[in-house]
């Protein structure tokens, strides 16, 4: 099995799927749901994963716009289920222990506090400390990547007048 933290290359029953976009985090749960198929004899076909909306990775510039999958060094990873965050991060410093890597959480979130966690009550506190800090991943719990869909600096609008 090749992996990165975002992609997994693997071989199940004899057939090579490459660079397939699921985490390798989530690879225990496909064996175990493979598995389960097989025990109880239910038909099914692997074809090509499609991204999911846990552990969701969007590449962003320093303004912190989305560019394509791999193309930058500074990653936000989305995560909206709370009850995966402590796996998560336990994986995050295991396959990332090189990187800078910051956690955001909901303020009512459970969650180890170290001086990479940082809490908010809304989403423009998660704006400000993505511009606060230095990191190469950034686990952000509660929302989804749709907090990027308006340019997070400010941009002088242009008038004839």
């Amino acid at each position: 099995m090749e992996q990165t933290l975002f992609e997994t290359s693997f071989i199940y029953d004899n057939t090579f799927y490459e660079r397939q976009l699921i985490s390798p985090f989530f690879i225990p749960f496909l064996e175990e749901l493979l598995h389960l198929f097989k025990s109880i004899k239910i038909n099914f076909r692997l074809r090509k994963f499609t991204p999911i909306d846990h552990f969701e990775a969007v590449f962003t510039n320093k303004k912190f716009e989305i560019k394509e999958f791999g193309t930058s060094d500074k990653v936000l990873i989305f995560e909206l289920n709370t009850q995966l965050i402590k796996n998560e991060i336990k994986f995050l410093q295991k396959q990332a222990s090189w990187a800078k890597t910051i956690y955001i959480v909901p303020y009512t979130t459970e969650c180890e506090d170290s001086k990479n966690v940082f809490r908010y009550k809304n989403k423009n506190e998660i704006i400000d400390i993505l511009k606060n800090n230095i990191f190469h991943f950034a686990l952000v719990v509660g929302v989804d990547k749709s907090i990027l869909s308006k340019p997070l600096v400010n941009q002088t609008q242009l008038t004839l007048f």
